[in-house]
């Protein structure tokens, strides 16, 4: 590709110390040429002789001189060194007047090199720590096979072959114009180094940066397989007329999903210090899997923290480069159509946060209707029109916007900052609420509405509500024909009086069926939000897991088990990456294993280092642990997919966990990559879920289905979370026994889970409906948690977690929701736990 996107007759072959352009496809490759050159140079010192590099550099294509001196200077300074003598660098100054920074960084990188040789007799393996001195490494990297993607403002990025690592990147050029231009080049190395700083998922990582061998810059990252959400946006509004509504509301609710995940990213900037100032759909890219990613940071300006975003506890980004290229505090960056008002080149007000907002919300109006609320083609009057706000209301372009969608909307464009939301996360939280069918901050339904929500979301009070308006309509209907017609009979009266109290028992049926209604709609919704809660913590590892420093770490251990500076270092990986997730109490340690269930690394504590935990179903995935006789008959294999472990008992605390653990693979090996390790993370049974409704009449507990062997044969039905369960485990421990369901309770919620499950396949493969839930109620659950018999009403609902394999998805958990207000009788046959 030609710098202005154009195909060129052949493709770029490098972007590692070689010019990205094209070369002859009968030109050998620059990796070729260098080891050729190299070889026969190092054989002629060899032999006594003092091959002259500049005969070497004569031999090779001039597009390839600087990678071929380099190589040869340090061949012929470390030769030189052997035979007693001391090369001074301005000595080859002189002889390569025009590679003089060349020559410096090649003496720089050859006395660095010294120092990391190991001394005669010394054993590395017991040498300890380096010095502080002697601690710095560096790591070099070919890209071949540049393919053009796409460009901006800025550059162009390629897709690219890391030919060590040998996976798939996205290498990104600054534009050979912008080359003199010391303003866009501070941009670029601020958008590499803001993208590379700011860990988050919602953020594209950076893997490492450098120059070509005409000192272009560009910088690594990964490669989203995908599209940007402009293209989506408008498939989305060109089908819209053609679809049904309720897949027009499916396709909008996974729109709303994608803007909330770009909230969540330019909220965690925020907290750092850091504003995107160009947000629009072109900047955002969704991934083949559900990613949502917010890109091309080039904009980005470092602002001083708020309060709040102190509060976070994220550490402030602070810029290595000149701060004067993320911009200046005041206007002149961002896109016309998504910029804000005090973003505009003449504009007084600081730029900030709010900044942001603005450009958000006018991303979620080209959701809402298509198109950006203001284009470039209005010519010069444009900015006049952001200044004053003169867009259409979105539901002036489409009448079929939901009114509280508007107004979110309108909030988030508010003109002035002050105006808009305080923060994204409120701006996303709003969001949130709808997609919920809950009311939001900024819009009041009108009663109508409120009333058809309140139906939508309980429709059996709805009913109840109904019924109640029926009978003081009947009331009053009696009330006046009493008064007007004083005559009538005794036996009309009567007849009226009995009409009412059944209409009175029919009112009190339809309450009660409210009431259950809504205790399942609360049990669907905790099972909702557990599902999200597992399949959150088994991404979080996945994404861990994937980073190339843990495989070649288990690679390097696995060579040579006695290396402490590897183990060390993947001590300190862990560290790093569970950090978040221990602070936020998400969990209660990681911990590494190789593939014979061997741990590695552990945080926090060391005292299981060294051991072998093979036996544990997070490691092996079976659905319990194992004994040491069967492990040594039959050593299992490491898992392969995601697990959920079984509930076990700590044995150092005595506590009751699950872990969650991901198969830890070789990028370099089969296409599919060998199992290296286990990383794995255990999370303390209870406070998974945080319900944002009403339940305090209610206790929420979670059932395991699965077989477990806790009691020494096979069980089913064990309450693993429920608020009285550590009161039950004492007084049961006695008797060596747990809270469990009974045993036909236990078959008739897993004849659910299965009618659940086939639920899912059938609505998956198109048709509506599926085989009725009525069973998933319980009007006389027995709670084994109670040292006396007590019965309630309870919901149950199996737990699936979305967007996985139906092996995954199905982890054989069900919420129980008890209504505690609402106590039973005693049923005629009584129910035993264990019967």
């Amino acid at each position: 590709m030609t710098d202005d996107g154009k195909p060129s007759q052949s493709k770029p072959d490098s972007a590692s110390g070689s010019d990205s352009g094209p070369r002859p496809h009968n030109t050998p490759s620059l990796g070729a040429v260098v080891d050729r050159l190299c070889d026969a140079f190092e054989s002629a010192w060899q032999a006594g002789d003092r091959p002259s590099i500049e005969s070497s550099l004569e031999k090779a294509p001039k597009s390839y001189r600087s990678a071929l001196l380099w190589e040869l200077l340090l061949l012929e300074l470390t030769y030189r060194e052997k035979l007693g003598e001391i090369p001074q660098a301005s000595d080859y100054r002189d002889r390569f007047s025009e590679d003089q920074m060349l020559v410096d960084r090649a003496f720089a990188e050859f006395d660095e090199s010294k120092t990391l040789q190991n001394p005669a007799g010394t054993d590395l393996n017991d040498a300890g720590p380096l010095p502080p001195d002697e601690s710095s490494l560096q790591a070099t990297s070919q890209f071949f096979h540049l393919d053009f993607l796409d460009q901006g403002g800025l550059g162009q990025v390629y897709a690219a072959e890391d030919e060590k690592l040998r996976r798939r990147v996205a290498v990104k050029f600054i534009h050979n114009h912008l080359l003199w231009n010391k303003e866009a080049i501070e941009r670029f190395q601020v958008e590499a180094e803001v993208t590379s700083r700011l860990d988050h998922p919602g953020i594209v990582p950076v893997y490492s940066s450098g120059e070509n061998q005409k000192g272009r810059p560009f910088y690594v990252m990964r490669l989203i397989e995908g599209e940007n959400f402009r293209e989506v946006v408008e498939r989305y509004h060109r089908q819209r007329p053609e679809m049904a509504r309720p897949q027009s509301r499916h396709e909008l609710l996974k729109l709303l999903g994608h803007v909330i995940a770009a909230c969540n990213a330019v909220a965690y900037a925020h907290n750092r210090g850091v504003l995107h100032r160009d947000i629009k759909p072109e900047n955002i890219m969704l991934g083949k899997y559900g990613e949502t990613l917010v890109v091309d940071w080039g904009l980005a300006q470092f602002v001083e923290r708020t309060e709040q975003a102190k509060a976070s506890g994220e550490k402030t980004l602070m810029p290595g480069v000149p701060t004067s290229a993320s911009g200046s505090s005041q206007g002149g960056a961002g896109t016309i159509g998504y910029i804000s008002p005090e973003q505009l080149p003449d504009s007084t007000e600081p730029v900030g946060p709010p900044s942001d907002i603005y450009s958000l919300g006018a991303t979620l109006y080209k959701v809402l209707t298509g198109s950006a609320p203001f284009h470039s083609q209005q010519g010069k009057k444009v900015w006049g029109m952001i200044r004053k706000g003169a867009f259409p209301p979105p539901r002036q372009i489409n009448p079929d916007c939901p009114a509280a969608l508007e107004a979110i909307c309108l909030k988030a464009m508010a003109l002035k900052p002050e105006d808009r939301y305080d923060t994204v996360l409120e701006f996303a939280d709003d969001l949130q609420r709808w997609i919920a069918d809950e009311p939001v901050s900024v819009y009041r339904q009108p009663r109508f509405d409120r009333a058809i929500r309140l139906a939508r979301r309980h429709p059996g009070l709805s009913a109840a509500s109904l019924v109640a308006v029926g009978l003081i309509l009947f009331g009053t209907m009696v009330a006046t024909v009493f008064y007007n017609r004083r005559a009538s009979t005794e036996r009309t009266l009567r007849a009226q009086a009995e009409a009412a109290e059944a209409q009175a028992e029919s009112s009190r049926q339809v309450t009660e069926a409210a009431q259950l209604a809504h205790l399942r709609s609360v049990a669907v919704f905790a099972a909702d939000m557990f599902g999200y809660e597992i399949d959150q913590r088994w991404r979080i590892l996945s994404e861990a897991a994937a980073q190339p420093e843990l495989a070649s770490l288990l690679k390097t251990i696995h060579s040579d088990p006695e290396n402490e500076k590897a183990r060390a270092r993947l001590q300190k990986w862990l560290n790093r990456v569970s950090a978040d997730s221990l602070e936020t109490g998400k969990s209660l340690s990681w911990f590494v294993m190789d593939d014979d269930g061997i741990q590695l690394a552990r945080n926090p504590g060391k005292n299981t280092i060294g051991k072998s935990f093979r036996r544990r179903s997070y490691f092996h995935g079976g659905p319990h642990d194992l004994t040491d006789e069967k492990v040594k008959a039959n050593p299992p294999a490491p898992i392969s997919a995601p697990n959920l472990s079984a509930v076990y008992e700590s044995s150092n605390t005595h506590e009751w966990k699950v872990a969650f653990s991901v198969p830890v693979r070789d990028p370099e090996s089969a296409e599919d990559g060998a199992v290296l390790g286990v990383l794995a993370m255990s999370v303390r049974l209870g406070g998974f879920l945080t319900l944002d409704t009403d339940t305090s009449h209610m206790k929420v507990a979670l059932v395991d289905l699965r077989p477990d062997w806790l009691e020494g044969k096979e069980q089913a039905g064990l309450i693993i979370d429920h608020p009285d369960l550590t009161a039950a485990r004492a007084r049961l421990e006695a008797s060596g026994t747990q809270a469990r369901l009974d045993k036909a309770t236990v078959r008739r919620l897993r004849a659910l889970q299965e009618a659940s499950r086939s639920r899912r396949r059938w609505n998956h493969r198109g048709p509506t409906g599926g085989k009725g839930l009525s069973d998933s109620i319980d009007q006389n659950y027995r709670d084994p948690t109670a040292a006396t018999p007590t019965y309630y009403q309870a919901a149950f609902e199996p737990v699936f977690v979305p967007g996985r394999p139906e092996d995954q998805a199905d982890i054989g958990w069900m919420i129980l929701i008890e209504n505690v207000s609402q106590k039973s009788e005693k049923p005629s046959a009584e129910k035993t736990p264990g019967q």
